[in-house]
């Protein structure tokens, strides 16, 4: 199911001053509000920024990822060289 933001430049905010999402199914055409919601964050290799959420009782899964060859673009090609 793909969910589509509910503002637009027409409707940039719903009536409660919040922002929603609504279903693509017309079936369900329910707005959620995302403040009524806990918000979980997956973290990518920034742990100053986990510390923030964290330190706003946002619930954070980190990732320990790092750019292949730390971000060398000759040496990430050389290292999938010696993959195949």
């Amino acid at each position: 199911m793909q969910s589509t933001p509910s503002h637009s430049p027409e409707n940039p905010e719903n009536s409660s001053g919040s922002h929603s999402v609504q279903s693509a199914d017309a079936s369900s055409m329910q707005p959620v509000n995302l403040t009524d919601v806990p918000l979980v964050v997956v973290n990518v290799g920034l742990s100053g920024f986990a510390a923030e959420l964290s330190a706003q009782q946002v619930q954070v899964t980190s990732v320990d990822w790092q750019p292949p060859a730390h971000g060398d673009a000759e040496l990430a090609r050389l290292l999938a060289l010696l993959d195949s």
